[in-house]
């Protein structure tokens, strides 16, 4: 089939039967659909102005899955890619208009996919009371990460970081403990749990940010990323440095170097996070520059503003 995985898999009859009765019995101004395996339920409608936001590139995402996994699903995400880059065009050809979160999401998308002048970048917002730095001491021996667990770009994310770069770590600061924080983790990470005591695989949690505030550093390698990490900008809005790498970095307006560090050789990556741990002056700079970046950036307020226009 030409048609990507992804749409029947998000695909429900009872709810197209929902969107079809209210389309019918009510009067709309405006269609708004999130992400593009939502658009398939208004595909057809042609009377009412559609908008989407992407969010991100998926059909990137895939491309980029492709280069990680194993066989055969190497062969499966890569033609995931084609078949849902070419929906995107569909989209793109149908919809009034189109977001996504950041500005290089905007440029990839025309690059990759579909030269559209029908599309913004909105960028998205952190809850800053929510992720708020505590008055509570820190542990300079803690690393954290968090995520779904079994969200495929963070599996191999927390797999790279604990077999290519912490043992770097461990080897200056001997009693280093990583925190893997998020749901349902499959059983390559927790098998990192259980090889290395010094690796703790939480599970579920109620929440996040005693986790996250608790650590010296936010340790995010990502070798797979689309959009903009929420992750990374949520621990940034908590006065946490993060070190991640450029892909982690894309779309997150920070000044490297001064608001967040961004580092893809292990060594380098390494030598950072120790830095980090062992300079409490540097680690208070640090988060007062990312709270600060967050604070001018990622207002909800300000950034949805754009969304009205």
């Amino acid at each position: 089939s030409s048609v990507p995985l992804t749409l029947p898999h998000f695909y429900s009859k009872q709810l197209q039967a929902i969107v079809d009765r209210k389309i019918k019995e009510n009067t709309y101004d405006l269609i708004f659909v999130y992400c593009s395996s939502m658009a398939q339920y208004v595909e057809n409608i042609q009377h009412i102005p559609k908008v989407i936001d992407f969010v991100d590139v998926d059909s990137e995402k895939w491309a980029q899955y492709a280069v990680y996994a194993k066989f055969p699903y190497k062969y499966v995400y890569r033609a995931e890619s084609n078949r849902l880059r070419k929906y995107e065009v569909l989209i793109a050809k149908t919809f009034q208009h189109g977001f996504f979160v950041s500005e290089k999401e905007v440029e990839d998308f025309r690059n990759l996919v579909y030269p559209s002048s029908k599309i913004t970048a909105i960028l998205v917002g952190v809850d800053a009371e929510m992720f708020s730095p505590s008055p509570e001491p820190y542990d300079s021996n803690v690393l954290v990460f968090t995520g779904s667990m079994d969200y495929f770009a963070n599996v191999e994310t927390m797999r790279y970081f604990s077999l290519a770069i912490f043992p770097r770590i461990q080897n200056v600061i001997p009693d280093v403990k990583l925190y893997i924080v998020g749901r349902n983790p499959t059983a390559d990470i927790l098998k990192l749990g259980k090889t290395d005591p010094n690796i703790i695989v939480t599970g579920v949690v109620d929440q996040v940010q005693p986790y996250v505030r608790k650590a010296a550093v936010f340790v995010a390698p990502m070798r797979i990323a689309r959009g903009v990490q929420t992750k990374i900008l949520e621990a940034m809005a908590m006065g946490v440095p993060v070190v991640t790498s450029s892909l982690g970095f894309e779309g997150i307006a920070a000044a490297p170097g001064k608001d967040i560090f961004v580092e893809d050789q292990p060594d380098r990556f390494a030598e950072q996070v120790i830095q980090l741990m062992t300079d409490s002056n540097l680690r208070e700079v640090v988060s007062r520059n990312a709270r600060k970046a967050i604070e001018e950036h990622y207002n909800w307020d300000k950034n949805l503003g754009a969304l009205a226009n």
